[in-house]
């Protein structure tokens, strides 16, 4: 096969692979099944994505083993796989830095956040995923890729192109699926920041009034309990069992699975509703103050 359709057929074997980690450590510590990923499918590209990475840039450390052995002790010693790891650690970093930017700047919304780990940067990057990257590139490099292309090469070239177009075609359609639902999460989130920036606008002046103001501040209540009761439903997975009768109910509930599968989503939508439902407490006391009759 050509080098690019194969680096694609490795891309999603361990977009798969990644997927099925990934949901099952996820699962176990919710303590509740989690199709973990962007896409609706069972794949998570980052992981496709950042083992094509660790081939194609920390592959030539690995095949330079013996210009990078030295004498230890009477002993040959090699530094590649303290290189591979490395390496390792800084390109999958940069991957998922800028994953994870990238895809905040389009949906307005955080996949993942380490912010409560130690040794983070800007929440994005971690130390310990850091090291999980390192160790990962050595087991990737030396013992699982080497067994891969084994695996791989007991299939006919002509049935790895029939799986190759069949499960290109496929991820294509999901991937542009997906990005219709991640739409209707940054819909979510540009409405609930538009709220919060009005009400801590009307939050500042002494005394507010106004029957304008008043159904306004109505509304935004009305809004705020409505997402606060979709959370629920989407932290318990009563989502999941709904039936979808038309394409805009499928795609809607495509993105509350996207948000479910990603708990970090979810905190930050409760800690924006949070203090959404504080300026509207502040907001209406105001107007009550200001009208003398109360609002609810």
């Amino acid at each position: 096969m050509h080098p690019i359709a194969q680096y694609a057929l490795f891309f999603f074997f361990y977009s798969f692979l990644g997927w099925v980690l990934e949901s099952i450590v996820c699962s176990i510590f919710a303590h509740k099944w989690i199709n973990r990923g962007f896409l609706t499918g069972p794949m998570c590209p980052i992981y496709g994505g950042g083992v094509l990475t660790m081939l194609i840039c920390l592959s030539p450390i690995q095949n330079q083993a013996e210009a990078l052995c030295v004498d230890w002790f009477g002993k040959p010693f090699t530094f590649a796989p303290v290189l591979v790891a490395l390496g390792g650690m800084l390109v999958c970093d940069l991957l998922e830095f800028f994953t994870s930017l990238i895809m905040e700047k389009l949906f307005h919304a955080r996949w993942w956040d380490y912010t409560n780990k130690p040794f983070n940067l800007q929440g994005r990057i971690c130390l310990g995923h850091t090291m999980i990257w390192g160790i990962s590139s050595i087991g990737v490099i030396y013992l699982i890729h080497p067994q891969t292309e084994k695996l791989f090469a007991l299939v006919p070239d002509s049935i790895q192109r029939g799986i190759l177009v069949v499960v290109l075609v496929l991820f294509v359609l999901d991937w542009l699926r997906s990005v219709k639902s991640a739409a209707n999460i940054r819909s979510l989130m540009d409405k609930i920041n538009a709220l919060r920036d009005k009400m801590t606008a009307w939050a500042i002046p002494e005394h507010i009034s106004g029957v304008q103001a008043t159904e306004d501040v109505r509304e935004a209540q009305d809004f705020v309990a409505e997402q606060n009761a979709a959370l629920e439903g989407w932290q318990l997975g009563s989502h999941l069992k709904q039936k979808a009768k038309t394409a805009g109910e499928k795609i809607k509930r495509h993105a509350a699975q996207i948000f479910y599968g990603y708990p970090a989503m979810q905190r930050l939508t409760r800690n924006v509703l949070n203090e959404l439902s504080l300026l509207l407490g502040e907001v209406g006391k105001r107007l009550f103050e200001s009208d003398d009759e109360e609002m609810y």
